[in-house]
């Protein structure tokens, strides 16, 4: 599920867009379309509040972050498997939007795996600069609008218990500065 929004005067409106695009040069930059979260007033206020918290935090080390900007959520569960199940099946990649929290990760569940990384992109190397497994209540963020050579990806989950469900959900935030509306 997907939720479109405009973070504008300290506050989240929700948008009325239903497709989904990235601007890559990848299969991810055609038009998708996904569910829309039905979104009541209180969970707006919780997802407000979710992203003020991300926001707050990272201008600690990213001072430019505007005030107003166009934001993504993104609800996603990967189950686990024996042999391994990615929500980064591209591989190492950028997602074209100019701040993204790739993994918030809300519950890791019978698993082991999804270590998140982040590689610097030099000639056509990419050079390992972060790797992590990132646990519950923790985030990932990505500076792709002022580190062009910074790109990402997740490994595989799998699971740890055969005979149990195993899964990792998260809660992915792109956000574009420029506001279209």
């Amino acid at each position: 599920k997907i939720l479109y929004a405009q973070f504008k005067n300290n506050k989240l409106i929700v948008l009325k867009k239903t497709s989904f695009s990235q601007n890559v040069v990848d299969e991810r930059r055609r038009e998708r379309r996904f569910d829309i979260l039905k979104c009541n007033e209180s969970n707006l206020v919780l997802l407000e509040k979710f992203l003020k918290t991300l926001i707050d935090e990272s201008r600690k080390k990213l001072p430019h972050i505007p005030s107003s900007f166009e934001v993504a959520f993104h609800f996603v569960q990967i189950l686990a498997s024996k042999t391994g199940e990615s929500n980064s099946p591209e591989g190492i990649h950028r997602d074209g939007f100019d701040l993204l929290f790739p993994c918030v990760v809300i519950e890791r569940c019978n698993i082991r795996g999804g270590q998140s990384r982040m590689f610097n992109k030099k000639n056509d190397n990419f050079i390992l600069i972060f790797n992590k497994t990132i646990q519950e209540g923790e985030a990932l963020v990505v500076d792709e609008k002022h580190y062009p050579n910074l790109y990402h990806d997740v490994t595989p989950i799998f699971l740890k218990n055969k005979n149990k469900t195993g899964y990792r959900n998260i809660i992915g935030v792109d956000i574009n500065f420029d506001l279209k509306s």
